[in-house]
């Protein structure tokens, strides 16, 4: 990968300190958080695409069995769901401490502050 396309990169993940590489894909700036996980920008680092990557972490995954029956539904419903108007589910990974969920991004805000305006 050229310099050149590696400053696009850092550039479209702001801040810059913030940057983490899971996979083919680094991390930026929180852009969520639920009750029982975050959601980071994030950008394929060879397709140079935006996604939204929700990472939960093992710990929180052991203290609740509500979280983590959760988290299995939500991957196995995402994996089979195919419409234009429910986010698709890319990829899932694991590391020693967190799964991490990647997810298609959608700019368009949160949906709970959408339904409220409207």
């Amino acid at each position: 990968m050229e310099e050149k396309e590696k400053s696009v990169i850092q550039q479209q993940l702001n801040p810059p300190d913030r940057k983490k590489k899971v996979g083919n894909y680094l991390l930026g700036q929180s852009i969520g958080e639920g009750s029982f996980a975050k959601v980071r920008q994030g950008i394929h680092i060879i397709a140079r695409e935006k996604v939204a990557v929700k990472v939960v972490t093992k710990k929180t995954l052991l203290m609740k069995e509500y979280v983590r029956r959760n988290v299995r539904r939500e991957a196995i419903v995402l994996q089979k769901l195919s419409h234009p108007n429910i986010v698709r589910m890319f990829e899932v990974m694991e590391t020693e401490n967190s799964y991490y969920l990647v997810l298609e991004y959608a700019d368009g805000g949160e949906f709970i502050k959408y339904l409220s305006q409207k």
